[in-house]
């Protein structure tokens, strides 16, 4: 969840490519049958999923995992990172990466927990990345406590990237201010900005405000509607689940669905779309638990818990779901090989 291509029915297949939420990018190639090296993946129609996604507390880096069936996953690179955080205070939590037309994948992430910058690189093959860069996307707003879970669009007929994020600015939204242990004030909403370049920012401010603490936010473009998934984050009495918003335009208004997408007997947050086969399902963190769980629907308003049919790698935390070619997989396993 604009520099991808927009879903229609023409195909599943091309809606499940056509997403673009946080933490995630899609990806559009044609398969081949060849016979591949011993050790590689043969992933029948030449498509597989990939995860990019953080572990621990986001201080190693970037990590990818990768499925076949949507369902059951399978760490790459050992387990070992695939780019270390340099910029802000050095944490790389909760990636977003967008592929726009130019050939590049644009990523975003959390580069600390107090940071009001967010971290930004761009690659070609997911392997090599650019100079790291911090992008100040509340530093104009005195009081801002954090910029958290960015996550990215492209707007097609502005030919400019939307960022989006969420902030706490104490005494902002009052009325739902909660105060923690420590006396600290959080109350989240989320927020955005437009850049052609990561450098310059334009048009800054309020994104989502339901009425409520919210973090987590990420659109996708479905059909002729904007789908903008999220985390509500309302503390007393404790929410904690992930929601869906509808819009007919990127900038809203967005109209949410009244029920949460996901259980009352766990805490979620991170949520990733995509589909499997002819469904739609989210992903998202179970943090509490620390482990993942999925939720499904045949039409993104009815949805159902299908955390106990997916298998995660321990340890995987806020990721952003891609659909990839064989060959990518591959590539990516001959470099993790090396």
């Amino acid at each position: 969840m604009l520099g991808y291509t927009i879903i229609s029915q023409f195909s599943r297949l091309v809606r499940s490519m056509a997403r673009l939420c946080p933490l995630s990018i899609i990806l559009f190639f044609g398969g081949c049958e060849r016979n591949d090296p011993v050790g590689f993946v043969t992933l029948g129609d030449g498509s597989a999923y990939l995860m990019a996604h953080f572990r621990g507390d986001g201080s190693e880096g970037l990590f990818y995992s990768y499925s076949l069936d949507g369902y059951n996953w399978v760490s790459l690179n050992r387990e070992k990172p695939a780019l270390i955080p340099q910029v802000g205070s050095k944490l790389m939590r909760d990636p977003s990466i967008l592929h726009t037309d130019d050939g590049l994948y644009h990523l975003v992430w959390t580069s600390g927990w107090r940071d009001r910058s967010i971290g930004y690189a761009n690659s070609r093959d997911l392997v090599n990345w650019s100079e790291q860069k911090s992008v100040p996307v509340m530093v104009y707003q005195a009081g801002a406590k954090n910029a958290w879970a960015p996550s990215l669009a492209f707007d097609s007929q502005k030919r400019e990237f939307l960022i989006l994020w969420s902030t706490t600015i104490p005494g902002q939204f009052a009325d739902t201010d909660f105060v923690n242990g420590d006396g600290e004030i959080w109350n989240h909403r989320l927020y955005s900005a437009r850049t052609h370049d990561f450098v310059d920012l334009k048009e800054p401010g309020v994104f989502y405000d339901p009425g409520y603490s919210v973090i987590d936010g990420c659109v996708s473009q479905i059909d002729n509607e904007y789908v903008l998934l999220f985390k509500n984050e309302t503390e007393d009495p404790p929410e904690k689940n992930i929601r869906i918003a509808f819009s007919k335009t990127i900038e809203g208004p967005y109209e949410s669905v009244a029920k949460p997408i996901t259980g009352n007997s766990y805490w979620a947050e991170g949520p990733a779309l995509t589909t499997v086969g002819e469904d739609w399902v989210v992903y998202f963190d179970k943090y509490r638990e620390q482990k993942y769980g999925a939720a499904m629907s045949k039409d993104l308003r009815t949805w159902s818990d299908v955390s106990a049919s997916v298998n995660f790698p321990a340890g995987v935390r806020h990721g952003g779901v891609l659909i990839v070619t064989r060959d990518m997989i591959n590539a990516l396993l001959a470099w993790t090989a090396e």
